[in-house]
């Protein structure tokens, strides 16, 4: 590359940081805009756009009014395996909303909040079917492998959504040790499926884990 050239390339990179710069500043502001939906939409460019001034937007997120809003935002802090707002994950297992609890649950899990063992442990004898299997994958994901048949019997879960949540947290926790284990008990879940939602989201498991390195 001649002088020119990487003159050229180098006034190309600054322009693209400038736009950068301004697209993080528009999205900060539409992240506290009035209508949900806005602030959903531009929370949710932030789980691959980590900057001090986006951290910020998500962990204040977390009490924003919005049950989506809510659960988006613990879903970007597992995805950045970001502990420091550990406390309010932890109050939010108490939330209204049972989305936002159910979220709350997979992220100390991903997050690996390990003092969140004893409490998800009091809230499998009260708690539903839907927060059952993401307690069981939350204490896997903290040293608990012997949860790891309770997840799996989600598979069998009367109930749709249940099964379709399982196939999904299974694929979260393959690794090459339970790689067979797991693609055997989805296919063999997929063989008695009798619902589209569930059929598909198995099939969508199984080549998510046959595909992975």
């Amino acid at each position: 590359m001649d002088g020119n050239d990487s003159e050229t390339t180098l006034q190309q990179i600054s322009g693209l940081c400038a736009s950068v710069f301004r697209d993080v500043d528009a999205l900060i502001a539409w992240s506290h805009d009035a209508d949900e939906e806005v602030r959903l939409r531009a929370l949710e460019t932030f789980f691959h756009l980590r900057t001090p001034e986006s951290e910020t937007c998500v962990r204040n997120a977390l009490s924003d009014e919005d049950d989506l809003v809510r659960t988006t935002a613990l879903e970007i802090l597992a995805h950045w395996k970001d502990e420091k707002e550990r406390g309010k994950i932890l109050e939010l297992f108490d939330d209204a909303s049972d989305i936002v609890r159910m979220a709350a649950i997979v992220a100390v899990g991903d997050i690996g909040i390990l003092e969140a063992k004893e409490r998800l442990l009091q809230m499998t004898i009260t708690c539903g079917d839907e927060e059952r299997i993401r307690i069981c994958y939350a204490l896997v994901k903290l040293g608990m492998p012997e949860f790891f048949r309770n997840l799996c019997d989600g598979l069998n879960d009367d109930f749709y959504r249940v099964r379709c949540a399982t196939a999904n947290l299974l694929v979260e926790l393959t690794d090459s040790r339970n790689k067979a284990v797991i693609l055997r008990k989805l296919q063999e879940a997929l063989s008695r499926e009798t619902t589209v939602a569930a059929a598909s989201t198995m099939k969508a498991a199984i080549k998510d884990i046959e595909n992975a390195a």
